[in-house]
């Protein structure tokens, strides 16, 4: 049985495990599929199911998120959890790239620290503004993340 010192480190705990469970469930999607335009429409599905089912959860995170802001130990721990997601993210997007030997436009670290900006940003503007965020506008954005490269690399041998 673990016993807390705080509500910050319970709150730390949930948010570290829903962390790792977002980046394992994202692993496993690009794991079971072969194409990245696919991989990208089964995370752009998992994103928008996801979105609804953390309605609660996402608010709760805004509230800790200016708490941290305002407590260095909180934000620093914090910071260490983001980190890590932001590796495992990277390294899924590599293996991703992989599979049909596309490079990336941007390392894949970076795209990682922009996919977790974009899924939260976008949950935010979708619980205060429901119908005015374009459903479909994640999958779009990782489309262009993703197969810029690709795009490019197409035009180029077209010219």
């Amino acid at each position: 049985m673990v016993i807390f010192q705080s509500k910050e480190e319970l709150f730390l705990a949930l948010l570290e495990n829903r962390m790792n469970m977002h980046a394992e469930n994202i692993n496993n999607l690009i794991e079971q599929e072969y194409t990245v335009s696919h991989t990208i429409e089964k995370i752009n599905a998992y994103f928008n199911s996801v979105k609804e089912e953390n309605r609660t959860m996402s608010m709760l995170n805004m509230e800790f998120l200016l708490y941290a802001m305002r407590k260095e130990s909180v934000r620093d721990k914090w910071s260490g959890m983001i980190s890590q997601s932001v590796g495992r993210i990277s390294e899924s997007i590599e293996v991703l790239m992989k599979k049909e030997n596309h490079k990336l436009s941007l390392p894949s670290q970076d795209i990682a620290w922009i996919i977790l900006s974009l899924e939260n940003g976008m949950s935010i503007f979708h619980y205060i503004g429901e119908n005015s965020v374009p459903s479909d506008l994640y999958g779009k954005a990782l489309k262009t993340l993703l197969l810029a490269s690709k795009r490019e690399n197409e035009d180029h041998l077209l010219t």
